[in-house]
């Protein structure tokens, strides 16, 4: 087991101690928690599915459950490999917790050179890669070289715990054995025996060092082509029968001279097994049919015949007593297969009396067992025309059947025999026959079998209302009462005006439809309608509806506000119940004014099951399929219904049936996420993987959503995002065609993407790197908004049918263009559904300025967004407000030949919004500098070079009016003489001058990953300072001194901040061991800065050295860059002195060793800049937001980027040179 990441448990004795320790002072103790424990492994069982196989499917539902109730793994899971090789629903992620088991003889056209194969060989090394993955070979050992994977004894080395199959060590106890390709892997083969088993899970769960003897087969690129053998077809049947017996087990060989008595077929052959040997062994029945003494025959999986001459001479090797035995055996075959038929799942097929079997009869059994094992023979028509399926509903009478004539399903009326009333059951079935109504089964035939009459009606789906009750009871909804009261009545009135009368008693033969709508389904004819009257039936539905009242809160409350049941009062009662459910994760239900979430996994999955199939039967076997495989079972699926009624959907709304339920919701709502797809054409490299992540969190930032309107699934090629339903989708289009293709354009080789909406059809092949794809109703809403004017154009996408409006509508995105970057202190123009759900911009730091149509831009006023006018959708800009600045050097002339030496630094800001929008000016910077390169020489040319301050004084008076409408700008020009110029002010070093060093430090948090974001880094260092307060000195504790100041913990945000803290207390060494638990646990779910893999790559490419330097665990960082496969010289983590953290440059002098040469660091704090200052290093600066680049550059950093997307490009450069 391993610590859960979620569940926790009380640490009774760390609490305790807690308690000791902080003595008596606090009046409230917090408890210790520790993690609980985890199952380990996650198990794939792969099983093959090959011509071969057949034999061996009950060794894999014993082993699949063996496996499941062991209790070993987290879950273990059955996939079926096809011939063809392939498999679905396995998944390999390199995280050390899965699996996986292959079960195979090895003997299937997957095994053998050609296209299956290939493919096959592919997904084996795939996983090989990620995950242990080992071979259980059913055959015995000795059989093992024959088949397409032989394997050899040996002595298996594991690196670590969960070793991928790639990795393990493996040394054949036989020296002189041909040594293996190059590139093969080590695949372990094993028997399903314990033995075998208990040294594969010694060889996952060593962490290293130890040899474990197993077999090993390796596993190269493509299957080996087969050894050239003697063709069997060349050999007398005394020679295959010679040459099985020098190879076969004594109990295999006993075995085949038995099945040489019987048909030879898997079932029969494993009946006769069962009965002549003590302890069968599939293995055993292996060795016969793997022989070469069957043959394949037509039917179904596991057909065979004895090859000519064959079984007559295995019946020689029989004693005639034995012989004997086994032919009474077989005799009595027919009896076994009575007592199994039915409950051995796929064992046998049978045929009727008169059937056409497709091979030889090997027993005679009872009626009944043909029906129970899916025989259909014609006697078993009823009246000769209709052929029973099952019984349908309550109670014993009903049938659901097929009419042979039409193929139609019909529902048959079996009735009591009854000899003296036969006239009169034909009679009334015969006016029933006539009663037309929408509220009244309508009857089709009628007859007598033998002396059973019988009655048939068309086939309806729904269900009783005595299911309904016993689902979802005890009382019924409003509308169900509504839907009695009127329909149920309206059906009397027919049948009484045909002269017929119900004559039912309770709710079986009420039947409600999907649509909400009664029917009569069930009739007393013949002996039953003896003594009934139509005015029973009225009292009787008086009766049922008075029952359902008392049952029905919600009914009285219903009949109190309208006591007089008028018709239009039913009819508003049938459509009062609102009920809505949106398919989210979590899964929202509304009912009426009562919205409710639904977290647990488990009631999620049966109430989509059962939404897919609304209206439908639904058996348990099918709900408790897509529960997990540990609770997969009737009464968790019972127990789950009923928490799904009770607390959610209310009565009325579930149907128990004979063998599952049925929902019953003829009025609900549903709402499920819109799709948006993001799907590349070709596969993913690791690079592009990262690069498309990002690029889909920003078009959905961009698109105005939050991370609880949408929720992303990975696909192999790509991503899938669920949204919210009703969320307006046009900003999110215009995010996507404005945007796109983002940092795509900057890999190297870009993947070409699909963007389509709402799972709109695939659109032609294009020429452009993103296309993007929307349903008919959003391109209209997007052209009708203002967010349609730009260099994008949608082409229609036409379906086969001529004259067709157009399916949907692709848009090929052209190439980013520099011009088209984003406008300097303006980010939009944005779309809005409502202004009023726009955030409040913070005053003095933003502002929004908004469009309404017909309308001029307006700056937003929260209080009234709309002033007098109605709310509508509106195009919004978000302004920046807050001062920027920069400085740029200048030479100016002077009046005479000496020239200024200028350098003019400004500070704008945006005072007016409005104007500064409308004035579209998208580097404002520039624009300020090039009018004071404009206006500044003609201002200085008249003053002499010896007087720098009267030029001064003039530019400050002249430089006024700017050319960017809406801003303030401040304009300080310094100016000294040319003549006085000693060294002219060296510019900060580029990027190509630091890169150019042959070794490139690397920092970790920030450079390569965010190990803490914001929140779970403020978690983290309060998880330190309550370590730290639990060892605080006791005597501390007992004289209430605080720990600490209130200030100090607010001040600390991050978990290393905490360890510098106390690096030079005693509590250090024990804070530095439970900050390497957080980041190894922080390690799976930090994301990748962006660039960052492709980054290390690109300087490997250009000849540098790339370390990673970093105050985290050293083994954080190793799991962390595990799966990238990075070409790192080298990882120096966290010093075992917590004094040596940064900004001391032990980690950077231990990275360059003694022999230090030139090297520049890439880091993201003030520490790293402060160590790589003391060691004498240049520094690249990495900030994530402007604060950061503000402390960076304020504690001297030169050279600071806000992404590595600069310092990739200038070592792609570097590359190139």
């Amino acid at each position: 087991t391993v610590p859960s990441s979620h569940a926790h448990l009380l640490d009774e004795p760390a609490t305790a101690d807690r308690i000791a320790r902080l003595g008596a002072s606090p009046e409230v103790w917090l408890p210790v928690l520790r993690p609980a424990r985890d199952r380990w492994l996650r198990l794939f069982l792969v099983h093959d599915t090959g011509p071969t196989m057949p034999v061996w499917q009950p060794l894999v539902r014993e082993l699949h459950t063996a496996l499941a109730q062991s209790g070993i793994f987290r879950t273990v899971s059955l996939h079926p490999l096809a011939p063809d090789g392939r498999t679905r629903g396995v998944i390999a992620p390199a995280d050390g917790r899965t699996a996986i088991l292959v079960l195979s003889d090895c003997m299937g056209p997957q095994w053998r050179p050609g296209p299956a194969g290939d493919r096959w060989y592919r997904t084996l090394r795939h996983w090989a890669t990620h995950a242990p993955l080992a071979v259980v070979q059913p055959l015995p050992e000795h059989l093992w070289p024959p088949t397409a994977l032989p394997a050899e004894p040996g002595l298996f080395a594991s690196p670590s715990l969960a070793a991928p199959a790639s990795a393990l060590a493996f040394t054949p106890y036989d020296p002189d054995v041909t040594a293996p390709a190059p590139d093969a892997v080590a695949l372990p083969v094993m028997e399903p025996d314990s033995p075998w088993l208990a040294n594969w899970a010694a060889l996952l769960t060593s962490p290293g060092g130890g040899r474990i003897p197993g077999a090993a087969a390796w596993l190269t690129t493509t299957p080996a082509a087969p050894e050239e053998a003697s063709d069997i077809r060349d050999l007398t049947a005394r020679e295959i029968i010679l040459r099985f017996e020098s190879t076969a087990s004594p109990e295999a060989f006993r075995l085949a001279g038995h099945l040489s008595l019987a048909a030879p077929s898997v079932p029969v052959m494993r009946l006769v097994q069962h009965a002549v040997q003590k302890d069968p062994r599939p293995r055993h029945l292996a060795e016969v049919i793997l022989s070469g003494m069957l043959t394949a025959v037509d039917g179904p999986p596991g057909s065979y015949a004895f090859r000519p001459g064959v079984r007559e001479l295995l019946q020689r090797t029989l004693p005639r007593t034995v012989r004997g035995r086994t032919s009474e055996f077989l005799a009595r075959i027919g009896e076994l297969i009575d007592e199994r038929a039915g409950f051995t799942p796929g064992a046998f097929r049978a045929r009727g009396g008169g059937g056409a079997g497709d091979g030889e009869a090997f027993a005679t059994v009872r009626g009944e067992t043909v029906d129970r094992l899916g025989g259909t023979p014609e006697t078993a028509l009823l009246g000769g025309r209709y052929r029973v399926l099952g019984q349908r509903g309550p109670g014993q009478r009903v049938r659901e059947a097929v009419d042979t004539r039409t193929g139609e399903r019909v529902a048959v009326h079996l009735y009591p025999g009854q000899p003296e009333y036969l006239g009169r059951f034909t009679e009334g079935a015969r006016a029933l026959a006539g009663v037309d109504s929408p509220y009244v089964a309508r009857v089709l035939d009628h007859g007598v079998e033998g002396q059973i009459p019988y009655l048939v009606a068309e086939f309806v789906e729904g269900v009783t209302l005595s299911e309904l009750m016993l689902g979802s009871g005890p009382g019924v909804s409003v509308p169900v009462y509504a839907a009695l009261a009127t329909d149920v009545g309206k059906g009397l009135d027919a049948l009484h005006a045909a002269g017929l009368a119900r004559g039912q008693t309770g709710g079986n033969g009420l039947l409600l439809r999907a649509d909400g709508t009664v029917l009569i389904s069930r009739f007393a004819l013949g002996q039953e309608a003896v003594g009934k009257r139509p005015a029973d039936d009225v009292v009787e539905l008086h009766r049922l509806t008075q029952e359902l009242v008392r049952r029905s809160p919600d009914v009285r409350e219903f009949l109190a506000q309208h006591p007089r049941q008028t018709e239009e009062s039913l009819r508003r009662a049938r459509a009062s119940e609102h009920l809505q459910i949106q398919t989210t994760s979590p899964i929202q239900v509304t009912r009426g004014s009562t919205s409710q979430h639904i977290h647990s996994h488990e009631l999620m999955a049966l109430l989509v099951k059962l939404l897919h199939n609304r209206g439908r039967r639904v058996t348990f076997d099918e709900l408790a399929r897509v529960l997990p495989e540990w609770n997969q079972s009737a009464s968790r699926v019972r127990e789950l219904i009923a928490e799904l009624v009770v607390g959610f959907l209310g009565p009325g709304t579930m149907a128990e049936v004979t063998d599952g339920y049925v929902l019953h919701l003829p009025a609900v709502q549903v709402r499920a996420p819109q799709p948006l797809r993001f799907e590349t054409l070709a596969p993913l490299t690791p690079e592009s993987r990262i690069t498309l992540e990002y690029v889909v969190d920003e078009v959905l930032s961009r698109g105005g959503l939050t991370p609880t309107e949408y929720e992303t699934r990975v696909l192999p090629q790509g991503y899938r995002v669920g949204i919210s339903p009703g969320t307006y989708l046009v900003p999110l289009l215009a995010a996507a065609v404005r945007w796109l293709p983002g940092p795509l354009a900057t890999l190297t080789d870009p993947p070409r993407l699909h963007v389509t909406f709402d799972d709109a059809p695939a659109p032609p092949p294009t020429a452009a790197q993103v296309t993007v794809t929307v349903p008919p109703a959003l391109y209209e809403s997007f052209i009708e908004s203002s967010a349609a004017y730009g260099p994008h154009r949608f082409r229609p996408l036409y379906g086969e049918a001529l004259d067709s409006p157009p399916l949907a509508w692709y848009c090929p995105l052209p190439a980013p263009r520099p011009e088209d970057d984003e406008r300097d202190l303006v980010k939009g123009p944005y779309l809005a559904r409502d202004l009023r759900e726009l955030h409040l911009p913070a005053p003095g730091r933003s502002a929004v300025v908004h469009t309404l149509p017909d309308s001029p831009l307006t700056l937003l006023n929260p209080a009234q967004p709309y002033g007098s006018r109605r709310p509508s959708r509106a195009t919004y800009y978000e302004v920046d407000l807050m001062p920027r600045s920069s400085t740029r050097e200048l030479s100016l002339p002077s009046s005479g030949k000496a020239r200024f030496a200028a350098s003019a630094h400004l500070t704008w800001r945006v005072t007016d919004p409005v104007a500064f929008v409308r004035a579209e000016v998208p580097h404002v910077a520039d624009a300020l500098f090039a009018y004071v390169a404009e206006k500044a020489p003609d201002i200085t040319r008249h003053h002499s070079h010896n007087r720098p301050q009267g030029a001064e004084r003039a530019l400050g008076k002249e430089l006024r009016q700017w050319p960017v409408p809406g801003l303030q700008v401040s304009c300080e020009v310094r100016i000294v003489p040319y003549a006085q110029q000693t060294v002219a002010q060296q510019a900060a070093p580029d990027l190509m001058a630091l890169l150019a060093a042959p070794t490139v430090l690397l920092g970790f948090d920030g450079p390569l990953t965010r190990l803490f974001p914001a929140a779970q880094a403020r978690e983290a260092a309060l998880a330190l300072l309550a370590v730290a307060a639990e060892h605080r000195n006791p005597e501390d504790a007992l004289a209430g001194r605080p720990f600490g100041t209130a200030q100090a913990r607010d001040s600390i945000v991050h978990p290393l901040e905490v360890l510098r803290t106390y690096a030079h207390d005693p509590v250090g060494p024990v804070l530095r061991a439970r900050l390497d638990e957080l980041e190894l646990a922080a390690v799976p779910d930090s994301p990748t800065t962006h660039n960052a893999v492709a980054l290390v790559r690109a300087l490997h490419a250009a000849g540098k050295r790339v370390l990673v330097v970093t105050d985290c665990c050293e083994e954080a960082v190793r799991r962390y860059v595990a799966p990238y496969r990075l070409p790192l010289a080298g990882v120096h983590g966290r010093a075992d002195d917590p004094a040596a953290l940064m900004p001391d440059p032990d980690c950077l002098r231990r990275a360059l060793g003694e022999e230090a040469g030139p090297a520049v660091f890439l880091g993201s704090t003030v520490a790293e800049l402060t160590a790589a200052q003391r060691a004498g290093l240049p520094f690249i600066g990495l900030a994530r937001n402007r604060t950061v680049e503000q402390e960076l550059r304020e504690a001297g950093g030169e050279v600071v980027v806000r992404s590595l997307a600069p310092v990739l490009e200038a070592a792609r450069t570097l590359g190139r040179t």
